[in-house]
């Protein structure tokens, strides 16, 4: 029983940081590329179009909107 319990803690603390730390590097990749391709910071599209910050819902208004439909960053 004690054995169970202690994987269950482990995995409830573990699944939050892999899923942070996933969004983390989407973040970066974010940055990264649009610095790079673009020419500017990635957090202009901070409350872009329909999905792009926090919640979103509605037909995406474009390729970048889109993207931060599928990635949830």
């Amino acid at each position: 029983m004690r054995l169970e319990v202690l994987i269950l803690i482990v995995c409830l603390f573990y699944i939050p940081i892999t899923l942070t730390d996933n969004k983390l590097k989407a973040l970066w990749n974010l940055e990264t590329m649009s610095i790079c391709k673009l020419g500017y910071r990635a957090t202009v599209y901070n409350n872009y179009g329909c999905w792009c910050g926090v919640g979103g819902s509605g037909k995406p208004m474009d390729g970048i909107d889109r993207l931060t439909l599928f990635s949830t960053i």
